[in-house]
């Protein structure tokens, strides 16, 4: 069963839930969408174990992407609940019983499942030639997928579907 720890992510309470045990957002560096072990695997153990010898967060570079997706995920969670009349939940950090695994999502959605949100930008190349960014025009993506290793990982919880 799941154990849901209410804390705030990216706390410091939330890091310390995280050390060393591996969370959906890092199973691309497992295994690969079609099932086969990812090349990244053995680098990311070694972080795993590093983070548990030293009980530090190994800290990695965090894309503009990445960034802008913390920007908009409360509107785009809003948006979701509105488009699809639902009512999602913030979560902090939910760990299997032995904790020796976990994952964040998004957002609870009710007792039907979790949402990812990703919030993809186009690039555009300006008159300089480098490239710009600008916002999707399609506007927030909400999208639960078994294709990405991480909500894979997520959904493979006893109990959350």
């Amino acid at each position: 069963m799941p154990v849901f720890h209410d804390v705030a992510q990216y706390s410091e309470a939330y890091d310390r839930l995280k050390l060393g045990i591996p969370t959906s957002s890092n199973f691309h560096k497992i295994i690969t969408p079609q099932g086969k072990p990812s090349k990244q695997w053995r680098e990311y153990t070694c972080v795993l174990i590093a983070e548990r010898i030293l009980q530090r967060k190994i800290e990695f570079y965090r894309s503009a992407p990445m960034e802008r997706g913390l920007i908009v995920e409360a509107e785009a969670a809003d948006w979701y609940e509105c488009d699809q009349d639902v009512t999602v939940q913030k979560v902090g950090f939910i760990t299997d019983d032995n904790h020796t695994i976990g994952c964040s999502p998004d957002r609870l959605v009710g007792d039907e499942g979790l949402l990812e949100i990703k919030a993809p930008y186009r690039r555009l190349r300006s008159n300089t030639g480098f490239p710009e960014r600008s916002m999707n025009a399609s506007g927030p993506s909400c999208k639960v997928s078994s294709t990405f290793p991480s909500a894979a990982g997520s959904i493979s919880y006893p109990g959350m579907t």
